[in-house]
């Protein structure tokens, strides 16, 4: 039971730090069109 515990709290703090990053990924792409419209 408190290992089924763990388990779901390691994958859910994955998701958390995959969505960060394709969230990073994702500004990081729109400045990058934002500078080239801008260019």
């Amino acid at each position: 039971m408190s290992k089924a515990g763990v388990n779901i709290g390691v994958g859910g703090k994955n998701r958390g730090v995959n969505a960060s990053f394709f969230k990073a990924v994702g500004d990081l792409k729109s400045l990058i069109g934002w500078a080239a419209n801008i260019g």
